[in-house]
This record gives structure tokens, sequence and C-alpha cells, in this order.
């Protein structure tokens, strides 16, 4: 789901609590073609293995214990199109083509930042926030001191957001990219390439996609919102979260 071009990814964070929010997520693709599957998870693993990352080392990257990694590598275990989107926005990888449903790979493009930045610098906190917000989430009396924690190639990606904070997200997309209880990051920056928006209408704030002639259809249902609104912010992506307190 993650492209430099659109602002929707899933990416993995270190979980320490709130194990409903990461069951919560579900695979909308096609798991895997197994066979297929285990013999590109062989070539990504050969491929990271030349640039000095050892298995363990691989597993830490995308929050899954080494013996996981081990068992997709032999095939005790199906490839799942969350562990693949792990993979792939951690590595570069187009997780469908690890899943057997795409023939372009993506040449990797985010593993030499990880390896030339500091461990303990890839790690960031967000506010996390129950309803859509204009200006300091810290500042919100919604919000109740928790923080979700980003580490790795995500906390790197995030840095040029603005004021950003995490939304428990209450909805379900009619185009099932998002669902009820995912994190969303947001960041309070207009941007016409991103896929969700973040709009004032009517003196509320909404979670829209851009349509025709300027117009934006809100998430939960399609609808057109016939009133002018305002992009005041944008969603970066949908995060598995480590909530930790204040």
């Amino acid at each position: 789901m993650f492209s430099v071009s659109i602002s929707v990814a899933r990416w993995p964070v270190r979980v320490k609590r709130d194990a409903a929010a990461t069951n919560s997520l579900r695979a909308v693709m096609p798991e895997s073609n197994s066979e297929l599957t285990r013999q590109r998870f062989q070539q990504l693993l050969n491929d990271l293995a030349e640039r000095g990352l050892t298995q363990r080392e691989i597993a830490e990257r995308v929050n899954i214990p080494p013996q996981y990694v081990s068992n997709l590598k032999t095939g005790q275990r199906e490839m799942k199109e969350l562990v693949a989107r792990r993979f792939g926005t951690v590595f570069g990888y187009n997780y469908e083509w690890l899943l057997g449903n795409s023939d372009q790979w993506n040449a990797p493009t985010i593993a030499s930042t990880i390896a030339s930045t500091p461990t303990e610098s890839l790690s960031r906190k967000f506010p996390v926030l129950d309803l859509l917000i204009e200006g300091d989430p810290q500042a919100n009396e919604r919000w109740d001191g928790i923080f979700a924690e980003l580490s790795g190639a995500a906390a790197v990606r995030v840095r040029s957001c603005r004021t950003p904070y995490v939304l428990k997200c209450t909805i379900d997309d009619l185009q099932g990219r998002i669902r009820q209880r995912d994190l969303l990051l947001i960041s309070q920056e207009a941007r016409e390439d991103a896929e969700i928006h973040v709009v004032r209408h009517r003196k509320r704030l909404v979670l829209a996609r851009a349509g025709a002639e300027g117009r934006y259809q809100r998430v939960s249902d399609g609808q057109e919102l016939a009133a002018e609104c305002t992009v005041v912010a944008h969603c970066v992506g949908i995060v598995w979260a480590s909530l930790v307190g204040s």
C-alpha cells in the first residue's frame, strides 16, 4: 500500500500494549501463492544478508520473532498480507511482489538509511487522540497523555510531518483502505497528492477524498460534501502502535 506518491501506508512499530488494535488489522488482498512467496522471501533474505543484516536483525526491524522468519523461510508458515506489508515498508519491496501478486518488486530504498542511522535515533512519539483536531495535540483537552511510538524506517520518514498526532479511527472506509480501530498518523498540512485529507466542513473536521471539480467525498460513505471545504491536514499512513504513557 505504501509508495512515495501515496500517502496511506501501514508502518510497523514496536508493540507494548493494545494488542486489540493490532489484531483488528485485516487483510484485503489474497494472502499468497505459497511456493512462489517462499522463493521470493528467500530472495529477499539473501538480498538483505548481502547488505549485512542477519536474520535476527531482519526480524527486529519488522517486529516479529526470529523463529517466525525461519518458519516463513522454510514454508512452515504462510506469508500473511500484514507481514508482507511490514517487510515491504521497512525494506522498500513491493509487498504484492512478495505475495506473488505482482512481478514488480521495487528496488530497496530504505535499508541503506536504516543501516546508516543509529538505532537509538529511530524513534518518535506522537500524541494519540480519538477525534480530528487543529492545533497543538498535547494542548487538546481530549488528549489523555498517551503517545504512539514509531521506530525504524517509519520514524525516519515522518520527520517532515507538521504538528502530527495519531487518530484512533472510528469509521470504516467505504473503499476498505482504513477501518475502525486503525491508528492514523495525521500531519496538519494540506497536500494535494494525499489520498485521504482532513477537511473542515460546516465547522466540523472530516476525513475525505478529493472528487471531481474540487469537491470532496466523505471517506465513510462516499457522500459528496456539498458545502465549501477547507483542507487542513492529511493522513500520512496507518501505523501499528506502541502506546506509551507520557
